[in-house]
């Protein structure tokens, strides 16, 4: 009922068209950072995006999941006493249900399947419960790797799935550019 996004942006989704779920951690101090939960948490989506689309999903740094250059997820981690990771995540959100100003920069997993299943690979039902529990599961295999070998483990999945790497990039912030 609340969904939020980075600097205060509004998370809107029609009901039961997505998975807005938040995740409460308590890493030890090498995982506790804002980078490395993000990253975990982008990786993880995108991990679960390719599994029930068969699309190659990428990172817009620094919390963006997209395929094909449109917004299918998004990362917030946020820390109040507890540390929470934030995923949005659009399931079966139609494109007249985005807001007119997204339309052209939004997608969904129903949107990204259509009506046919890439490379003719049956692809299961999309089932938000089942796509919930993917995603927890990814998480908690991710975490648990980031506890065995420590924050960079996953630096290379994240890399490989950056959209940033190798381009010039501007970066705005409230301090300028």
């Amino acid at each position: 009922t609340a969904g939020r996004g980075r600097r205060g942006r509004r998370w809107c989704a029609p009901p039961r068209s997505s998975i807005l779920m938040s995740i409460v951690l308590d890493p030890p101090d090498p995982l506790n950072t804002a980078g490395f939960l993000t990253a975990l948490g982008a990786v993880a989506v995108a991990d679960v995006v390719e599994q029930w689309t068969h699309q190659t999903a990428r990172i817009k740094w620094p919390n963006d999941v997209r395929v094909e250059g449109k917004k299918v997820a998004g990362i917030l981690v946020e820390r109040a006493g507890a540390t929470v990771l934030g995923i949005g995540l659009n399931v079966l959100t139609r494109a007249d249900q985005f807001p007119t100003e997204l339309a052209n920069t939004v997608t969904s997993l129903a949107l990204l399947r259509g009506d046919r299943a890439p490379s003719r690979v049956e692809l299961p039902e999309l089932d938000r419960s089942c796509i919930s529990r993917a995603l927890i599961q990814a998480i908690d295999g991710w975490y648990d790797r980031g506890h065995q070998q420590g924050p960079r483990v996953v630096h290379d999945a994240w890399s490989e799935r950056c959209e940033a790497v190798g381009q010039r990039v501007r970066v705005r912030t409230l301090n300028g550019e």
